[in-house]
């Protein structure tokens, strides 16, 4: 028997812990029960778009992150769901230009456009492409420089990225 008098927060907080888990299931189900009429918050449509992608049900996925950054255009977690569920329903090309319209809202504030899109360029095989957007990253955040060198995507330019200045 579920329990009505549990919150949505805490619902969510459940959902979540449920996905860290790899429960995808649980999670679902703990969605599920929050109440109608706060099914289209913007925190359950958030964690929605989680789920979405733990399920690998893309077309969701996409339609869920579309949603979340109409509502929320300078939020980066709408756009990079929304390229990365494109880029495994569609392909690279159609996810490069929604993070392209991203890094025209949030791109001088978000490392992590620039870092998808070095990966993007290096997946189409423009190399350059990929060290240009990889080295604003990194001045951005020099972290992902690190990240660089153990992402799969970006396996091609392994020896360009270590000599990769972060200045």
């Amino acid at each position: 028997m579920t329990n009505p008098s549990i919150s949505t927060a805490r619902r969510l907080e459940y959902a979540q812990g449920y996905l860290t888990l790899g429960m995808v299931a649980e999670a679902a189900a703990e969605i599920d029960l929050i109440k109608p009429e706060e099914q289209s918050s913007d925190e359950v449509l958030e964690i929605t778009i989680d789920l979405y992608s733990a399920r690998r049900d893309w077309e969701l996925a996409v339609a869920a992150a579309e949603e979340y950054t109409q509502r929320h255009p300078d939020e980066p977690k709408g756009w990079i769901s929304w390229a990365y569920a494109l880029r495994r329903l569609k392909s690279i090309s159609e996810a490069e230009l929604v993070l392209l319209q991203a890094e025209k809202r949030i791109g001088d504030t978000c490392a992590l456009v620039h870092y998808n899109l070095a990966c993007y360029r290096c997946q189409l095989g423009d190399r350059a492409g990929a060290l240009h957007r990889l080295a604003r990253a990194c001045r951005m955040d020099p972290h992902w420089k690190a990240a660089a060198l153990k992402d799969p995507d970006l396996e091609s330019i392994k020896d360009e990225i270590t000599a990769l200045s972060e200045a």
